[in-house]
């Protein structure tokens, strides 16, 4: 990322912070937006901004403030379905938790009956069974 440094008075600093307060966005974006955003500042011979052109500059400073608003309701509204996106899925899991626990439970009920019915066969066949017929 490149950076950009430029020399200010303190004056001008502050003056310059306080119009990107005033728009609700970063000292940063307000320069990157006024120069690629092709605002031209104009002075007269005095020095003095003309007043057309300061009528100008604040209207497309309010639409600036205005699309900023928008962007900042666009991302709150995005975050709102972000969190209740998360929001069930977290419900989700959890009931898929609770599944995965029952079926756990139903295996171990069938094993545990499985060894149980194997245990009883295998002692009915041992009193039935004479000892010669060892091999069956």
């Amino acid at each position: 990322m490149a950076q950009i440094n430029i020399k200010l008075t303190d004056d001008q600093k502050q003056q310059i912070s306080d119009i990107a307060k005033e728009r609700g966005i970063s000292i940063t974006q307000l320069v990157i937006s006024s120069i690629l955003d092709k605002e031209k500042f104009y002075t007269d011979k005095d020095g003095i901004e003309s007043t057309e052109e300061g009528i100008d500059r604040k209207e497309k400073d309010k639409e600036v403030s205005v699309e900023n608003n928008k962007e900042d309701k666009e991302n709150s509204v995005e975050e709102i379905i972000y969190k209740e996106y998360c929001e069930t899925l977290k419900e989700q899991i959890i009931q898929k938790d609770k599944q995965i626990d029952q079926l756990h439970q139903i295996i171990y009920n069938k094993d545990t009956l499985l060894i149980e019915t194997s245990i009883e066969n295998i002692e009915k066949d041992a009193i039935h069974k004479h000892w010669w017929q060892f091999w069956k």
